[in-house]
């Protein structure tokens, strides 16, 4: 589980009186696009759960919970996989699977992965070629999986690759307008955990 909300009924209904306040909305709900829930009881106390993925205890990217990859335009994006549940005291009000996949069934080959101090040569290499004008800091280093389409296709449905990538999430510091500094979660990068490749430049 990855992350988890509980609202009462008087917070759906608080929370839906607010929603009715904004004119498009309430639009929506005029036109039956949006349906407004009336009479909320104790039943209806609901909760949201979120649940994130992993293979073989090594986690699957989740878009909502971590820093998105940094490519150029070219390089095709990872598949985001979680899933989201609503329940109340009615049961189960509703349900998504994302990204959701398949074992194709062929057991993949077992290949070396390249250690943390390894991959941080490489990011040392990567940004002493770059001109940096704010001071970053590495702030979380952890191994997971991308999972990847063939770069020829985005196509759901089409045979995706579980590849492992080191990520290494980082922020900035930077003085603004007022002279004060201020420390800004800036991004992350991705480096296969293979071949040391970097994934912003299709690697």
């Amino acid at each position: 589980m990855r992350y988890f909300v509980a609202m009462s009924h008087t917070d759906l209904a608080a929370y839906q009186a607010e929603l009715m306040k904004d004119e498009g909305y309430a639009a929506f709900v005029d036109l039956g696009k949006t349906a407004r829930l009336d009479q909320l009881g104790e039943t209806d106390d609901a909760y949201y759960i979120q649940f994130s993925f992993s293979r073989a205890s090594v986690p699957l990217f989740d878009q909502w919970h971590e820093q998105s990859p940094m490519s150029a335009g070219d390089v095709v994006p990872p598949v985001s996989t979680y899933a989201e549940i609503l329940l109340t005291g009615g049961g189960i009000r509703g349900f998504a699977l994302v990204g959701a996949y398949a074992d194709a069934g062929n057991p993949p080959e077992v290949r070396p992965l390249l250690g943390v101090e390894e991959m941080l040569a490489i990011v040392a290499e990567k940004y002493s070629l770059q001109i940096v004008t704010d001071p970053f800091t590495i702030t979380r280093i952890y191994l997971e999986y991308l999972p990847l389409y063939a770069k020829d296709t985005l196509q759901f449905g089409t045979e995706l690759t579980l590849t492992p990538y080191w990520c290494f999430e980082f922020s900035t510091t930077f003085t603004n307008d007022a002279g004060l500094p201020v420390t800004n979660t800036a991004g992350a990068d991705r480096f296969n955990a293979f071949t040391g490749e970097d994934y912003a430049y299709g690697g």
